[in-house]
């Protein structure tokens, strides 16, 4: 919760002051043409974060960090404050992931209403549970184990470690 509240004002400062600085600096000083320039963008993926601003706070950021996903786990009493009467608003594109392994998008009115549970229990808070439904959405019939070293995988992870490994065994 303090982590995605923290990446959630990082993303913004980034791309607010420092991303354009960087693309200036690139742009004017290392001759970079506008196709290299909109290569750099800045994605926000937050787990399990409260509402960290006001209206204008929010719609400033939807504008300038447009690629965020924050992922909720059904029932998380933590991503419901603080509350809404006290001027606080969520960021955009809310993805909420439940027990059976559905996800839902931006949920609306009656979703939020009939097939959401209350945000009124800190269990689901956990990152065991989040890894849990997140595992069951998109694996469902592998490990928590192997679901892990998929991930690692995917993101060079485990590459990166067995080239180091290999390095080090090829030294001695």
């Amino acid at each position: 919760s303090l982590g995605g509240s923290k990446a959630t004002l990082c993303a913004y400062d980034m791309c607010r002051w420092v991303l354009p600085t960087v693309k200036h600096h690139i742009q004017h000083q290392l001759g970079g043409n506008k196709e290299m320039l909109n290569k750099f963008q800045l994605s926000c993926y937050t787990f399990g974060a409260p509402k960290v601003g006001d209206l204008v706070f929010a719609a400033a950021y939807n504008r300038v960090v447009p690629n965020t996903q924050r992922i909720v786990n059904d029932g998380d009493f933590i991503t419901s404050g603080p509350l809404t009467i006290m001027n606080y608003f969520h960021v955009r594109r809310e993805h909420v992931f439940d027990s059976t392994g559905t996800v839902r998008v931006e949920p609306g009115l009656v979703e939020r209403k009939f097939l959401l549970k209350k945000r009124n229990k800190t269990s689901p808070h956990r990152i065991s549970n989040y890894l849990s439904v997140i595992k069951k959405s998109f694996h469902p019939r592998m490990s928590e184990e192997a679901f892990l070293d998929h991930i690692r995988e995917e993101y060079g992870y485990k590459k990166k470690n067995q080239l180091k490994q290999n390095s080090l065994t090829e030294d001695v």
